[in-house]
């Protein structure tokens, strides 16, 4: 997750960055700041989009997945972000439309120039 406002943000990439660009280095390239978790884990991601209110959320389809099956998981949780952008495998028109539906987020871009895109708009 990424966010424009200095130290709001937290960082869950995906695993094919572009041009064999490091993911982590996104963010900073933008101009942004980006905290990174070591571990995928539904409750850690939730608790922190909650405490940072990131604007972009980059993660592969099976955090999208996971994310879907989190009970505790709500619309606010996921009302800062302004992109959702996925990658490193496959991105099932299911998981997306049922990500939207649930929480009504924007689009899931499954490209990493989207990312590239919203990256620079964010600064």
């Amino acid at each position: 997750m990424y966010s424009s406002t200095p130290g709001q943000c937290n960082g869950s990439a995906g695993r094919s960055p572009p041009r064999g660009a490091a993911p982590a280095d996104l963010p900073l390239a933008a101009g942004l700041k980006a905290v990174y978790t070591a571990r995928f884990v539904p409750g850690k991601i939730l608790r922190l989009m909650r405490e940072h209110r990131p604007t972009i959320l980059v993660a592969i389809p099976s955090m999208y997945g996971a994310l879907l099956q989190a009970k505790e998981a709500t619309p606010e949780d996921f009302a800062s972000l302004r992109y959702v952008v996925s990658g490193g495998e496959p991105l099932s028109d299911s998981v997306a439309a049922r990500f939207h539906e649930r929480f009504g987020v924007p689009y899931l871009y499954a490209e990493w120039r989207w990312l590239l895109r919203a990256l620079e708009q964010a600064r």
